[in-house]
């Protein structure tokens, strides 16, 4: 804090000179209050990524379903084939 020396005609000049040092003090008060609580949210935040990202691995059971899916359309797809194909080839032998 400011202290500052004045005359007695000018000692109206001490009081918004105290009071600036206050409002600054109230300020940098409620900025570290805001700063603690920004950081604390933060911290949750990033704890909750970190879980999520380890929840979200892929697992072998995940792998053959995908490849059991995968050659079941592909299975789909050749009894369609064989499908027409014989029907095109029963229509040319008629």
């Amino acid at each position: 804090m400011q202290i500052v020396i004045v005359e007695k005609e000018n000692a109206l000049a001490v009081l918004p000179t105290l009071q600036i040092a206050r409002v600054i003090n109230e300020c940098d008060e409620m900025f570290e209050y805001y700063e603690s609580q920004l950081t604390s949210a933060f911290e949750k935040a990033n704890d909750v990524v970190n879980q999520t990202e380890v929840t979200t691995e892929s697992t072998l059971t995940e792998y053959i379903a995908y490849a059991a899916f995968g050659l079941s359309l592909l299975l789909s797809c050749v009894v369609l084939f064989a499908s027409v194909s014989a029907k095109s080839f029963s229509i040319m032998n008629e």
